[in-house]
């Protein structure tokens, strides 16, 4: 509540990332009148405790009835950070999937535009001397030890949870302080240039500098290598980053800083992006085969008459060669594009193939990317930089500040993994696409080779328009499908471990030609269930009440929903029994039994185990298509899309 009685004007209503049945009404204090609009960030006290980033949704010219508010505590945007048509998206998701404002700004913005805060509380300098009561003077004492408190740190100290009163009147005694301290806050990548003085850019300075650094010999080797560098003599002048000079043995921060000194070095301090040009120009455009062909001209027709497209394409047909035709056409109109995958794995592999076609103008969005680099595409598409005009992402980059989309593609349509599950909201990506392109009067296409049910049926009923691509490219022909039957395999004695002898002569023709091998076990870790022979007893996870998987490389039990964990027993923890047995098979069993029967081919795992770190699925995808790998074992993550030139089976265990 405000406490200074200057009257208000004009109120806000707020989006805070709170899962909140209304929004919340605050007072916009005078000095923050001008440049206040709706979807730019203010910073607002909720509750007692709590300080948080929220949107201004609207200005109000009359405040609710009844109420007195607090006030805007600050200001963060002079300009709009969220467009009106990604209010209006939210907006209809919010009535959609029956959930709040709050909890889709929390999934929608980075998190790094999402300051939030706590209240910290200082002692004073020095400690005026006045009679506290023995839950005060607790407090005191602890801030003599601690630097400051949070309102948690008193709660614990003092073993109860209304602590604001002895807080409040700590303050009123001029014995404490209180100040917000805000965290989560973009911070631009910055590098630093080194370059000669404009003093020294003359020829006969820059000798004299050179005679008089004779006695300094680090100095003058590190002037040395700095014009070596910046090809100062070569006639191709370049700016040289501090970081490129120290990489010289001879050079250190130390001399560098002597030379700055001495006015013969200046440091400028330059903000750059987080995502770097690659140079490369682009293929000249392909020509489509006649099906490619005719099924572009029936989506420009469906186009024209603002349809939704279904693309049911057969495996290797050739969808993406009639995207990028698309893409080429909407980017030269100036417009953005959205391309849609369900898995972050996929987009290092596309990326490859869409650069060829459109260098520098492809932007990444994800998960997997640290906030200030998600931040840095947020601020690129809003700013319409040319180097962000085709995004690439999973299905959170829908929420970006899009502001002239012309063309939304949704590939692999049927995937669940557009469907969020938690937290809310608990939207569906291709869904929300087809109406984020009607908000912009853009077009969008959703592309399978196995449609799902419910696309299917929109496009039999006349809903969407069909198009169809039922060759594949070449006349490539469809590949060969054999089932074993593991009954007979196994009665037959002929299998090992959990492998056929069907596969493993497969296996052992396609290492002889030099050929790779993919399979396919959708379980990851080394055993499903562990067992105690005697009792039956199988180690439960404590959350969901469900068994415990075993993963050997980290000797745990982990359960795959919760993330709860616990070490593997060497004893039945209800008998005390050693006869503690694993049964089933997950991904990591079969890297270990493979490595056994094929002790010479190179195998690797490609699960969530193996690529937690960042980069190491585009690694280990890297790896494989290069030919360092021989056999690939891995779950679903392996079953989307991707194209490698040299497998010539796959295997699908248990099928």
């Amino acid at each position: 509540m405000d406490t200074s009685g200057k009257p208000y004007t004009l109120w806000a209503e707020l989006i805070v990332p709170l899962a909140l049945p209304k929004l919340l009404t605050y007072a916009i204090p005078e000095q923050m009148i001008d440049g206040l609009v709706s979807g730019s960030r203010v910073v607002v006290s909720v509750g007692k405790q709590k300080i948080y980033t929220a949107l201004v949704l609207r200005i109000l010219h009359q405040p609710p009835d009844g109420l007195q508010l607090k006030p805007i505590l600050e200001r963060l945007d002079d300009m709009p950070i969220v467009t009106n048509h990604q209010m209006k998206l939210w907006d209809w998701m919010a009535g959609y999937y029956m959930c709040t404002l709050g909890e889709i700004m929390s999934v929608a913005l980075p998190s790094a535009l999402r300051l939030s805060g706590e209240t910290r509380f200082y002692s004073v300098d020095p400690i005026p001397e006045i009679v506290l009561n023995d839950r005060e003077n607790t407090i005191m004492l602890a801030l003599q030890s601690k630097p400051f408190l949070t309102v948690d740190d008193v709660i614990k100290l003092l073993g109860i949870k209304t602590v604001h009163p002895f807080l409040n009147s700590l303050i009123q005694k001029k014995c404490i302080v209180a100040e917000q301290e805000m965290r989560k806050k973009f911070v631009p990548k910055t590098e630093t240039y080194i370059t000669l003085t404009p003093e020294c850019e003359n020829e006969g300075t820059l000798k004299s500098i050179f005679d008089s650094l004779i006695r300094a010999p680090a100095q003058l080797e590190t002037l040395m290598r700095f014009i070596h560098l910046s090809g100062r003599y070569t006639g191709k002048p370049r700016n040289i980053q501090k970081s490129e000079l120290l990489k010289h043995d001879k050079v250190s921060h130390q001399t560098i800083r002597d030379l700055v000194k001495k006015n013969v070095f200046h440091e400028e301090v330059v903000e750059v992006g987080r995502f770097h040009a690659s140079g490369q120009e682009a293929n000249m455009p392909f020509v489509l085969t006649d099906d490619q062909q005719q099924a572009y001209n029936k989506i420009k027709v469906g186009f024209a008459s603002k349809q939704t497209i279904l693309l049911h394409g057969v495996t290797s047909s050739g969808k993406t060669e009639v995207y990028v035709s698309l893409i080429q056409e909407a980017i030269g109109q100036g417009k953005q594009v959205l391309y849609l995958l369900p898995e972050i794995a996929l987009t290092s592999q596309l990326i490859q193939r869409l650069e060829r076609f459109f260098p520098d103008t492809i932007g990444v969005y994800h998960s997997r990317f640290n906030e200030h680099e998600r931040v840095e595409v947020w601020y690129g598409v809003m700013s319409l930089d040319p180097r962000f005009q085709i995004i690439l992402g999973a299905r959170s980059a829908l929420f970006l500040p899009y502001q002239n989309i012309g063309l939304i593609i949704v590939d692999e349509e049927h995937d669940a993994s557009y469907k969020q599950q938690d937290p809310a909201p608990r939207y569906h990506a291709r869904d929300t696409a087809i109406v984020l392109a009607k908000m912009f009067e853009a077009d969008i296409i959703l592309g399978s080779a196995t449609p799902s049910i419910e696309s299917f049926y929109n496009a039999e009923t006349g809903k969407y328009l069909k198009v169809e691509l039922n060759k594949r490219f070449g006349s490539i022909a469809l590949p060969q499908i054999e089932v074993v039957d593991l009954k007979r395999e196994m009665k037959m004695k002929k299998m090992q471990s959990f492998f056929s002898s069907v596969l493993i002569a497969q296996i052992q023709k396609a290492l002889d030609k030099r050929e790779q091998v993919i399979l396919f076990q959708n379980r990851r870790g080394y055993a499903l269930v562990v067992q105690c022979e005697d009792c039956g007893w199988t180690p439960m996870c404590r959350n969901c009440d469900i068994s415990l998987i075993y993963h050997k490389s980290s000797m745990q039990l982990r359960c795959h929903y919760c993330g709860y964990s616990e070490p593997m027993p060497e004893a039945c923890v209800s008998c005390g029994s050693v006869l503690v047995t694993q049964k089933g098979f997950g991904t990591e069993k079969i890297e270990d039994d493979l490595q056994q029967i094929f002790s010479t081919a190179r195998i690797a795992r490609l699960d969530l185990d193996t690529t937690r770190k960042k980069n190491a699925y585009q690694t280990l995808l890297q790896h494989f298509s290069d030919g360092t790998i021989d056999i690939l074992v891995g779950t679903q993550m392996l079953t989307k899309g991707l194209d490698f030139d040299r497998v010539s089976l796959v295997g699908i265990l248990h099928a």
